[in-house]
Formats: C-alpha cells, structure tokens, sequence
C-alpha cells in the first residue's frame, strides 16, 4: 500500500487520493483523463490511488502514462501500483522490469499508445 509518512501527511492529499478512489469506481473517458493526470500528484498516496483506480478500470489509453511513471519514478510503493495497474490492464506479467514495459511499449506491443 502507498501512505505518505504522519510528516509529509497533506488533507489535501487524502481528498485528492479518496477523490482517485472514486473515479476508479464508474468508468468514464472523463474520469480516466483525470486519473491520468493524477498520476503527476506530488503526493505518492495520490498516485498510487490514481494507479490503483486505473487498474480497475483497464483503460488501455493509461498504458503510455502508467509506463512512462514505471520508468521515472524513484518510488517503490509508486514502482509497485504501476506495475500492478499495468498487469491488469494488459494482462502481462513484467512485473516491476519497468525497462520490460518501455520495450513492449515502444515495439508497440502493448494497445493505448498515442502516435
């Protein structure tokens, strides 16, 4: 699970990741732009909750950005809910080989990607 430390703790975080949470319960295009664009949250429980929502929901337009926060985020619990959303979405097993995800992304391998 993703949880900020009791330091780095913002309400505005917790609403913003409840907010991810129920974006994910009731598919939309609307909704998934905006748990796209959570996945950018300064605030690692925000993006995992966006991460999460996305793997619900198996949008395949999340693919590029889900791979593309695999590769550059530094953070495990982050790391690890990009991996997951991405696993169910496409149902390939790469686990947490962000490097696995860009290839099969760039050879164009997985649907969703923007030209």
């Amino acid at each position: 699970m993703c949880f900020s430390s009791a330091r780095r703790f913002k309400p505005e975080a917790s609403i913003r990741g409840l907010a991810a949470r129920a974006l994910g319960s009731r598919p939309s295009l609307e909704g998934t732009a905006r748990l796209i664009a959570l996945l950018e949250d300064k605030q690692d429980q925000v993006v995992c909750a966006a991460c999460a929502s996305l793997g619900r929901l198996r949008d395949r337009t999340a693919i590029e950005a889900l791979v593309d926060l695999h590769v550059r985020t530094k953070n495990n619990s982050v790391h690890e809910a990009a991996g997951r959303a991405l696993e169910a979405i496409t149902g390939l097993e790469y686990g947490p080989y962000a490097a696995r995800w860009k290839k099969a992304l760039d050879e164009g391998l997985l649907e969703g990607k923007r030209n």
